[in-house]
C-alpha cells in the first residue's frame, strides 16, 4: 500500500469519526427537542387542572354565597359585593395560570433555540476540521505525487536527465 492510500484510510477514519460525532449532535438536539415537548405538554396539563381546580372552588363559594342570600343572612349589596369579589378573584387566578403556561412555553422555546444553536456551532466546528483534513490530505497527495514523479524521472532517466527533467 502507497503512502497516498495510507493517508486516505487515515482520512476516511478521521471522516467517519466526525460524521459519527455530527449524527450524535442531531440526535442529542432531537431529544432535547422531545424533552421540550414534553415538558409543554404537562404544563398544559397542569394549566388545565389548576383551571379546572379554580372554577370547582369558585362555584363551591358562590354555592355557599347564595346559599347564604336565600337564608337572608347577608344583604343583596354584600351579596353582590362578594360575588364580584369570587369572579374576580377567578379570573385573577386564571389570568395567572394563563401567563405561567405562556412563560413555560416561551423558556421552553428559548431554551431550544439556544440548545439548536450550540448545536450548530459544534457540528460547524466539526465540519470545518473535516475540510481542513481533506485540504490537509489533497495537499500531502500532491506533495507525494509530486516527489514520486521526480523520483521515476530520476530513475527513468538517470540523475542528469532527470534533474533537468524535474526542474
Amino acid at each position: 500500500s502507497t503512502i497516498g492510500e495510507i493517508g486516505g484510510n487515515i482520512l476516511e477514519i478521521i471522516n467517519n469519526n466526525i460524521d459519527a460525532q455530527i449524527d450524535a449532535l442531531d440526535a442529542e438536539l432531537e431529544e432535547f427537542q422531545k424533552a421540550q415537548e414534553e415538558k409543554i405538554e404537562v404544563a398544559e396539563k397542569t394549566h388545565e387542572e389548576e383551571n379546572a381546580k379554580a372554577q370547582e372552588a369558585y362555584d363551591a363559594d358562590l354555592e355557599a354565597l347564595e346559599a347564604k342570600k336565600e337564608q337572608e343572612l347577608i344583604s343583596d349589596t354584600e351579596y353582590a359585593m362578594q360575588k364580584d369579589l369570587l369572579e374576580s378573584n377567578l379570573k385573577a387566578k386564571q389570568t395567572a395560570l394563563e401567563e405561567q403556561l405562556k412563560q413555560t412555553k416561551l423558556n421552553a422555546q428559548n431554551e431550544l433555540e439556544a440548545k439548536e444553536m450550540e448545536i450548530k456551532k459544534k457540528q460547524n466546528e466539526l465540519a470545518k476540521k473535516q475540510f481542513n483534513s481533506q485540504k490537509a490530505n489533497d495537499i500531502a497527495t500532491t506533495l507525494i505525487n509530486g516527489a514520486t514523479a521526480i523520483v521515476k524521472g530520476f530513475a527513468q532517466l538517470g540523475p542528469i536527465a532527470g534533474a533537468v527533467n524535474a526542474g
